[in-house]
């Protein structure tokens, strides 16, 4: 696996960690680095004003974490689905959470800055241009499977897009296969600059049409996260790595911490710490822990 490594910049004198910070006035995504035995996953997306989501919490052993990714009261609070590694530790942050205005139903939240997120998909219902459809009624098994039922969305700051969509499954490992009826009916929602791969990057997620469908294979540099850690067998998977490394062009998929017997690709960075988006220009510009991407444009 094509490592980053721990500071290309030494003869610049730059610190030990590579370069994930961000500048005042930025977009910043931050995929936090849940560490130790206990399966949990949570982003902080802190908005060029100061405001503040949550995506998923971790489990009730990373409320630490959570506290030392916060600068302030949570403004916006998304749960993708209520497994405990996402949502386990809604309880102990009771009182971060205390202002926070959930986002739990279809449709575009301004949540201020310039910045919005369009919920596509929620409680089985998938949102289209002129009706809903309960994928429910489609997809064998969905309703009774957590990670089949999670939400999905686009974040969006100028030109910039970041679609997740939590557990999502695709099939694999005999999974419910939500993703393909998501790509069946194929939401106009832009081009996609950072795609966040379902289920911890592991084979049960991000499948071929869902790949198709988000990271076209039309040359433009795109990239992948994956939130994982040790304890996350198989994260993220080959099959996985295989498939979605030759969609992103000079981009690559960076990884929190890879979990074990977990793939080996080129394109794949793991970290070992957070990863780091920064959205600057007006969304017209973005990097990932210093490496620097042009935003793609939505189709005209």
């Amino acid at each position: 696996m094509r490592l980053l490594l721990p500071c290309p910049w030494l003869l610049l004198g730059c610190a030990a960690d590579p370069p994930c910070s961000v500048a005042p006035g930025a977009l910043e995504i931050r995929q936090l680095d849940l560490r130790g035995p206990s399966l949990g996953e949570a982003a902080v997306v802190t908005l060029p004003g100061g405001g503040q989501l949550l995506i998923d919490v971790g489990n009730d052993a990373h409320d630490g974490d959570l506290r030392d990714a916060l600068s302030g009261p949570v403004a916006w609070l998304l749960l993708t689905h209520r497994h405990e590694d996402h949502a386990g530790g809604l309880d102990d942050l009771e009182d971060e959470l205390s202002q926070a205005t959930p986002i739990d139903s279809l449709g575009r939240w301004d949540l201020g800055d310039g910045v919005t997120l369009d919920l596509f998909l929620h409680d089985c219902t998938l949102r289209l241009e002129d009706e809903d459809v309960d994928l429910c009624a489609e997809v064998p098994g969905m309703a009774e499977d957590e990670n089949a039922m999670s939400s999905a969305g686009v974040l969006r700051y100028g030109d910039f897009s970041y679609l997740f969509a939590g557990d999502l499954t695709g099939g694999g490992k005999d999974t419910p296969d939500a993703e393909s009826a998501v790509a069946r009916y194929a939401p106009d929602l832009g081009r996609i600059d950072l795609l966040h791969l379902g289920h911890h990057g592991i084979r049960s997620a991000s499948n071929q049409a869902w790949v198709d469908w988000l990271l076209p294979d039309d040359g433009r540099d795109k990239n992948a996260l994956v939130g994982a850690n040790g304890s996350y067998l198989s994260a993220p998977a080959q099959e996985v790595l295989d498939r979605v490394a030759p969609r992103l062009g000079a981009g690559s998929i960076w990884v929190t911490r890879e979990g074990s017997m977990a793939g080996d690709h080129e394109a794949a960075r793991t970290l070992d710490q957070d990863v780091v988006v920064s959205v600057a220009d007006g969304g017209g510009a973005y990097a990932i822990c210093g490496e620097d991407f042009e935003a793609i444009p939505a189709e005209p």
